[in-house]
């Protein structure tokens, strides 16, 4: 089992993460009166999902040049 936690695999899922809570904050507030600041809120987090998951795309091929750091740090 490797331990080592690359920075992709975090933007990727905080990207996930703010993704999931923009769409569901959307489907909430369109659900009940629509308010404007919520759907902003939602936009928000949606692009900002989407430019976390984009740049852990660009960094992830740097991640695997990267040799693996000994466990004793």
């Amino acid at each position: 089992m490797n331990l080592r936690y690359t920075r992709s695999e975090g933007l990727r899922a905080m990207g996930g993460f703010s993704l999931g809570v923009g769409l569901l904050i959307s489907l909430l507030n369109l659900g009940t009166n629509p308010q404007p600041g919520g759907l902003v809120l939602a936009g928000l987090l949606v692009l900002t999902g989407l430019g976390l998951r984009l740049e852990a795309a660009i960094v992830e091929p740097r991640d695997q040049r990267r040799p693996d750091l000994p466990l004793d740090r």
